[in-house]
């Protein structure tokens, strides 16, 4: 087996300045506008790598130096004097990452990334071609906050993605395959003037598979929102010292497949067999919990409410409710052993 590989980073600041470009401060002119645009590139990353190996049965085998340090190609990796390998490996990937930070807290990162495997055995040979793009983030840290709602929110985050990869599989014995999954994703995070935080989340992942057989689609998209911050406690409650803590989520999960038979394996699809898809699955499940806790001297106590709901929009579209009460809490002591304290 042999592996090489190699990682090359890029520091854009000190790139510019082994080339005798003067620093921000120093720069004038074009050079200090090119200086002002690619100190906000993010480091660069690039790497390759290429696995090959190859597995022999029999025990009599006598490689010559080459084979020994692995210095052959993948073809001459398969046959050694007359004999042929039970089963050899050519894998390559590489990929390239970076990014760039704009003003107001706003980060940028992309990465483009591709592999090819082919497996060799007695019987088949397969291989393997993969490739993720477009793929990329986005963190934006400080949101300015219009004058309109200035008194109601002390800071927002924005955090999202979007990545796509495409997989190819081609065989000798007929069993091509190709699938594309699309992965997106956005999370919103409000702190309040009030203390509290609200947060939402949204995922969703695509998934579409071809081969000889049909086409498969799944989708799988979720939901989240989120509440959490302190009150104080009611008048009612005089036994109650401490603020109160408050916690609200809510999700919402969707899985939906489909399968339409027929097929070619490869190629274009034909958009009258994709809206042929036939629908098997369509699970919704949604979660409701509202939690109220509390701290007292030496523990903390809590109550629960929670709610499942689970539907189905297939077959029978059966649907249930399940409602939960919790009563928890956690309860604190300090041991002491020597001049040594621990707290439980």
């Amino acid at each position: 087996e042999r592996d090489l590989g190699f990682r090359f980073d890029v520091q854009p600041e000190q790139f510019l300045t082994a080339f005798g470009v003067a620093g921000s401060g120093e720069a004038t002119g074009v050079a200090r506008s090119l200086r002002a645009f690619w100190d906000n590139l993010a480091p660069i990353q690039i790497d390759w790598r290429k696995v090959v190996n190859s597995t022999y049965d029999r025990r009599d085998l006598k490689p010559n130096l080459w084979d020994q340090l692995v210095l052959v190609g993948f073809d001459q990796m398969r046959f050694m004097d007359a004999d042929t390998a039970s089963a050899a490996g050519d894998a390559r990937n590489w990929s390239v990452r970076g990014g760039y930070l704009f003003p107001l807290g706003l980060d940028f990162d992309v990465l483009y990334s591709s592999g090819d495997r082919r497996t060799f055995t007695l019987l088949n040979e397969r291989r393997v071609r993969d490739k993720e793009w477009p793929s990329f983030d986005v963190r934006w840290r400080t949101v300015p906050i219009p004058p309109a709602v200035d008194g109601l929110f002390r800071d927002i985050t924005v955090t999202g993605g979007w990545s796509t990869r495409e997989t190819k599989v081609s065989t000798t014995t007929g069993q091509d395959q190709g699938s594309e999954q699309t992965v997106r994703s956005l999370g919103l995070v409000f702190v309040l003037m009030n203390g509290f935080n609200l947060t939402y989340d949204v995922d969703n992942t695509a998934v579409e598979r071809l081969d000889a057989t049909g086409l498969s689609q799944s989708t799988r998209t979720s939901h989240s929102v989120r509440l959490s911050g302190f009150l104080p406690p009611p008048g009612f409650l005089s036994f109650v010292r401490n603020d109160l803590r408050l916690s609200f989520e809510y999700s919402n999960n969707g899985n939906s497949d489909c399968r339409a038979l027929g097929g070619s394996g490869f190629g274009d699809i034909d958009p009258t067999f994709r809206d042929d898809c036939t629908t098997h699955t369509d699970q919704t499940t949604q979660n409701a919990a509202l939690a109220i806790d509390t701290d007292f001297t030496g523990y903390s106590l809590g109550v629960q409410l929670q709610w499942v709901g689970r539907a189905s929009g297939v077959g029978r579209q059966q649907s249930s409710n399940q409602f939960n009460f919790n009563i928890f809490g956690r309860f604190f002591f300090r041991a002491s052993e020597g001049e040594t304290q621990f707290t439980r």
